[in-house]
């Protein structure tokens, strides 16, 4: 929970997790053991913190009155600075439930909706409903129009009154920018600026689920959504297997499982992602052999001072020139092919000129044999199920045999087909521990 006023002191902010929001209520809910906390600063430093570094107080309590835990209702809470560091408090609501727990929505017809609202400590009224019984509270949709909310008033038990807002949400599948504006036509994202593009799905019982059909086919799924925030994500090539779960609503990078195109189909909606890599334009892309590979990595990394980004970014080539970085062993980056970018002109007259150079290429070959086992490591978020994984187990033996006969210079994989190189890079990464546990069998 970002805060983007003017600060002259420190101050509280958190990140609730989907978990604490629903759909139907504006304002999220806080649950003690699932928000992320944070401390800011006015210098732009944001340093996470701790439960136990966070304290609680009604809204007109004094400043004497913090507490170690949250009182029931609209509360105060706020993240211990250091020493006497002055730090502002931020509002939460706090109902000992979760936030898809409070409401649900019952059933629904052309002219009202039913809520089933349930709080254990407390009363529940709603001035506006229609009629209520027990849990069940009935709401005219008019109430609704042009994007208003009907307030829901909660009497804790031992507290202050205060309100939450009841909302119909959007329904169905979005797709929202960096600026959360809600796109409808096809798209290309930059690789970098993915992570910032957002999806969200809310369902109905009629309207449940969503398809996606990721790098042109290659993975067919369908996204079905459950009450409690999340989405089973079955495999259509595979007599609809359930094959994992992400939330329904985060990152864009999240719903595409590491592919670079997904077109979502939710009833007569299409709308096609495509994610496009600025880092590196094609004219200035190396080709695909060791050497050249090791020589452009070397070039970049002189001149970044954020080698993270520039392993990530590095990563992205593999799929766009078909190899992968832990095929390069040591020789490959050795100081001699890096003949026209050291600096090694009079050095050695230049002792001090010397040392710099062995000091940046030592650094380099650090980097290198991270940037190979980060090759190494990376995988689809969500990996082929079994049956698929057991017909392709001769692909996935042969593709590791290539491997291993290159590692031993049996063979080079820089000399293999494209098509080859394709399909090892899609097995590895879609079937990555069974292709690790053949790898390293040989």
């Amino acid at each position: 929970m970002s805060d983007n006023k003017l600060h002259t002191t420190s101050w509280t902010e958190i990140e609730y997790p989907v978990t604490s929001k629903n759909p139907f209520i504006v304002e999220p809910i806080f649950e003690p053991k699932e928000v992320n906390y944070f401390l800011c600063r006015p210098d732009g430093e944001r340093v996470p913190s701790r439960l136990s570094f966070a304290v609680f107080n009604t809204l007109d309590g004094d400043e004497d009155d913090w507490e170690d835990d949250p009182m029931m209702g609209h509360i105060r809470l706020q993240v211990l600075g250091d020493g006497d560091e002055e730090v502002e408090p931020l509002e939460v609501y706090y109902l000992d439930l979760s936030a898809r727990e409070l409401l649900t929505l019952e059933s629904e017809d052309e002219k009202t909706l039913t809520f089933n609202i349930y709080w254990p400590d407390g009363e529940v009224s709603v001035p506006k409903a229609l009629s209520s019984d027990g849990d069940l509270y009935v709401i005219n949709r008019s109430e609704f129009d042009d994007g208003k909310t009907v307030e829901m008033v909660l009497t804790p038990d031992d507290g202050e009154p205060f309100s939450l807002h009841i909302q119909i949400p959007f329904t169905g599948f979005q797709l929202l920018d960096e600026k959360d504006n809600r796109i409808s036509e096809d798209v290309e994202i930059d690789m970098k600026q993915a992570e910032n593009w957002h999806y969200s799905f809310v369902g109905t019982p009629d309207k449940d689920r969503f398809s996606v059909a990721l790098d042109n086919d290659r993975l067919n799924y369908i996204c079905i959504w459950r009450e409690d925030g999340q989405l089973t994500v079955r495999n259509q090539h595979d007599h609809m297997a359930v094959v994992g779960e992400i939330p329904s609503e985060g990152s864009i990078r999240q719903l595409m499982h590491g592919a670079r195109t997904m077109l979502v189909k939710f009833r007569n909606m299409r709308l096609k992602v495509s994610l496009i890599d600025d880092a590196f334009k094609e004219e200035g892309m190396p080709e695909c052999d060791a050497v050249a590979l090791a020589r452009f990595a070397f070039e970049k990394f002189i001149n970044t001072d954020d080698e993270e980004s520039l392993a990530n970014d590095l990563i992205t080539l593999e799929k766009k020139l078909f190899f992968q970085w832990y095929w390069l062993s040591d020789a490959d980056w050795s100081h001699e092919n890096m003949e026209g970018i050291l600096d090694i002109s009079d050095i050695e007259s230049d002792p001090e000129k010397m040392m710099q150079q062995a000091l940046l290429f030592n650094r380099y070959e650090s980097f290198m044999k991270k940037l190979r086992m980060f090759s190494y490591m990376t995988q689809d978020d969500i990996q082929g199920d079994k049956i698929r994984e057991r017909n392709n187990k001769r692909k996935i033996l042969r593709s590791a045999k290539c491997i291993v006969a290159h590692q031993q210079g049996a063979e080079s994989l820089w000399d293999k087909p494209l098509e080859t190189r394709q399909e090892i890079l899609q097995l590895f990464h879609l079937y990555h521990q069974a292709f690790i546990e053949t790898l390293e069998s040989l």
